[in-house]
């Protein structure tokens, strides 16, 4: 069943689950519950942690079944424990407002649009900044994909890598000067495009995804992704896809436990 917080955490500013785990800031107080994949605490100062002190007010947490992290509001590294974390030293001396989390790897953005990621063997981190190609946004997959979101000097584009293999990865082509929605899955990314008024994509952008790995499994739930409907947001599990249209409506498509092919839902 589920298992809801005490009475003293009624006022929770955000949250983050991976794992086991569940952490949330309350109040500007972080604080978590849960196991990691080892069964030590996801609780920050409960386990043998060489942690820092836990930022106050974090401007972002992310959990995963091996590690949890919290950055900001003040300049420095990224703030990490549980059985993955490792120091973050190279990191100092910006303020990180994003971090994402998949297993042992990790990435996190600067509020001035550097991108930072890690693994267990090695620390990244990119030129970026204020010129072209400043980080907007970054996403993680399970398997280690890890895709930026940039700003460049025509239009917006993903910059991926495999952080398992440490090569990197094809990207969806974009299109436009807007930033968009995408979606990093297990071997895969996706950019969805950008609507009209009539609810379809508009032709200049279609959705399209790209595979680091053979897609096996996952072909049906991303491959045969529509190109024509004007979708904001995407998901994508084992056997099928499914996106948030412009309208409100839930389109579905791909293939079932059966095989049985999955018509597009609604029509």
């Amino acid at each position: 069943g589920a298992t809801v917080l005490p009475d003293k955490h009624d006022d929770v500013d955000f949250f983050a689950i991976g794992g086991s785990g569940t952490c949330w800031v309350s109040e500007g107080s972080l604080d978590c519950e849960g196991f990691f994949s080892d069964d030590s605490r996801v609780t920050p100062n409960d386990g043998p942690w060489e942690l820092n002190e836990v930022p106050l007010d974090p401007f972002d947490i992310a959990v995963s079944s091996e590690q949890a992290c919290a950055v900001g509001p003040e300049p420095g590294p990224p703030v990490c424990w549980g059985s993955a974390s490792r120091p973050l030293d190279e990191l100092a001396g910006e303020t990180w407002v994003q971090v994402e989390l998949s297993g042992p790897y990790g990435c996190a953005r600067t509020e001035r649009g550097r991108a930072a990621c890690w693994g267990p063997d090695e620390v990244t981190l990119d030129e970026g900044g204020d010129e072209d190609g400043a980080a907007l946004d970054i996403k993680l997959g399970p398997s280690g994909l890890a895709c930026v979101l940039r700003d460049g000097t025509e239009s917006a584009y993903l910059d991926c890598r495999n952080l398992s293999t440490g090569e990197d990865a094809p990207a969806p082509s974009t299109y436009g000067d807007e930033p968009f929605d995408f979606l990093v899955g297990d071997g895969f990314a996706c950019v969805i495009g950008e609507a009209d008024n009539d609810g379809r994509a508009d032709v200049d952008r279609t959705n399209t995804c790209e595979f680091d790995t053979d897609p096996g499994v996952y072909s049906a739930a991303v491959a045969d992704i529509p190109t024509d409907l004007a979708l904001t947001s995407l998901d994508a599990g084992q056997f099928h896809g499914c996106g948030l249209l412009a309208n409100g409506k839930v389109a579905c498509w791909g293939r079932g436990r059966t095989d049985s092919h999955s018509p597009l839902f609604p029509p």
